[in-house]
Order: structure tokens, then C-alpha cells, then sequence
């Protein structure tokens, strides 16, 4: 299957149970950067990511090459400066642009960027043509970020959720796929076109009821859309529900890593 595919038919439950970021994840990555930030999040999926950065950049550009992904995008974001209106103090969110386009070749211009974040995606991309066009579109100077949030598998309950949907993973994505999540940022700490590497920890957690947790493995790409498979898998997460929730709530943990680096 190909990568942009992947998420076809996933997009309602990736809006509902994918977790947020952290705001120090975002203050991290535009700090000391020149304004006005022009920024891009290439592999935005439904703009969980995009709209946080909305807080912190003057320009947002969303960049998926999925369009069902890109229209939930659209609609939540439209949706979040609805409920902004009349809020005393609020911020109106600054209007995003959607762009699908492919990581590797998003068609934007040239030197227009002062950041390129890719958040919870660039092990689905090819990372030296990926890093490539991350280069192309960043001004001199300009910082790319790559974000994840990584379950801390530390947390007996998060460990726990994890012995269900790994093997689902194992047994559905190939190797390089694999590979790619062991990786996280070692392609950007041994590329020439970008110096300064360094990479910064925060942590984050997410709450979840029973249908929050069973949409949260449903929007992974690797997890059985139907069958027997996902009903045994769907029912160890029941079980789990019941041993490891409280007060209807089931808590996972995460380490938030990002991946920081400026254009050479």
C-alpha cells in the first residue's frame, strides 16, 4: 500500500483520538527564530499539529498528500476559529492554507520558509529526498523540526496498551517501515544540509474513555480495520479498559522527542 493511502478511511477517528502536543514542543521550535515565521508542517494528516503551530507561526501552510486526511484538516480547523468567536481573550486563529502534495515534492516555492515542521510523519517519508525538499524550502537560517510523540512505555498502563498494538504493527507494516520508527531523527543528525542538530524531551499524556481508546489504535494505519483480528485485538483493549481505567478514564503517557536542526 502506498504510504499516502495508508490513512484512507482513518481520518474521522485520527480527528477524535490522536493526542495534542505539547505547547513547549512549539515554543521550542520557533524560539529565536526571526519574524515574521513563515511555517509548514509537511505530512500534516488532519492538522492536530498544524493548528498548534497556527499559535506560534505569522504564515501556516498544511501540506498531506491525502486528501480525506486534508479535508478533516479543513473542517477542524474552520471549526476551532468558529469557537473562538465571542470568546473573551481568545485568540482568533490565524487562517492555515492546505496544500496536498507529496513530502518529497510539495510544489511550494523556493526559500519561503523560516521553519518546516514535520510532526508524527517523517518515518513515512523518504528521508534524503524528504530532507531535500525541506532544504529547498527553508530560507537561510531556517529550522527544520521533526516531532513525535513516542509512548512511554515506562507507564505499566501505557506498556500495557502497547503489548496490544505493536504486534498489530509488526505484523502489518514491512521493514522499512519498521525501521524508519526506530530511526525517529538520525537522518537529520547525519545530514550535510543542515547543522546544529540537537534533540529535546517533554512529556505528555492523553485520556481516554472506552471509545477513545479504541478509536486511538482504530486511527493507527497498522491496526485491522475488520475481521477477526480486530475483534480479538479490539477486545484485548476492552479488557484492558476494565483493569487499568479509572473513573472511566484510561490515561496513556508519552515522551514527546522533537528534532531540531538549521539550514547549512
Amino acid at each position: 500500500m502506498a504510504n499516502e493511502q495508508r490513512f484512507t478511511g482513518l481520518a474521522a477517528a485520527y480527528t477524535r483520538a490522536r493526542p495534542d502536543y505539547p505547547r513547549e514542543a512549539f515554543e521550542a521550535m520557533t524560539a529565536g527564530l526571526p519574524r515574521p515565521i513563515r511555517a509548514v508542517d509537511v505530512g500534516c494528516g488532519t492538522g492536530i499539529s498544524t493548528r498548534r503551530l497556527a499559535d506560534f507561526a505569522d504564515e501556516t501552510t498544511g501540506v498531506d498528500p491525502n486528501r480525506e486526511m486534508l479535508e478533516a484538516a479543513r473542517r477542524a480547523s474552520a471549526d476551532a476559529a468558529a469557537r473562538s468567536v465571542g470568546d473573551d481573550g481568545a485568540r482568533t486563529p490565524a487562517a492555515i492554507r492546505w496544500h496536498a502534495a507529496p513530502a518529497e515534492s510539495t510544489g511550494l516555492a523556493s526559500v519561503s520558509f523560516e521553519l518546516v515542521l514535520a510532526a508524527q510523519a517523517f518515518h513515512w517519508f523518504d528521508p534524503s529526498k524528504a530532507l531535500g525538499e525541506f532544504h529547498r524550502l527553508l530560507v537561510p537560517g531556517g529550522r527544520v523540526a521533526l516531532l513525535w510523540n513516542l509512548r512511554d512505555d515506562r507507564d505499566d498502563t501505557t506498556r500495557a496498551y502497547s503489548a496490544i498494538t505493536v504486534p498489530e504493527a509488526k505484523r502489518n507494516l514491512d521493514a522499512t517501515s519498521l525501521a524508519a520508527r526506530e530511526d525517529t531523527g538520525k537522518p537529520l543528525a547525519e545530514s550535510r544540509r543542515f547543522r546544529g542538530y540537537r534533540r529535546v524531551e517533554f512529556t505528555n499524556e492523553q485520556r481516554l474513555d472506552l471509545a477513545g481508546v479504541l478509536d486511538r489504535a482504530g486511527s493507527a494505519s497498522y491496526y485491522p480495520r475488520s475481521g477477526p483480528d480486530r475483534v480479538a485485538a479490539d477486545a484485548r483493549l476492552n479488557d484492558l479498559f476494565s483493569r487499568e481505567s479509572r473513573d472511566g478514564v484510561l490515561t496513556l503517557r508519552y515522551r514527546v522527542e522533537l528534532h531540531l536542526a538549521e539550514r547549512a
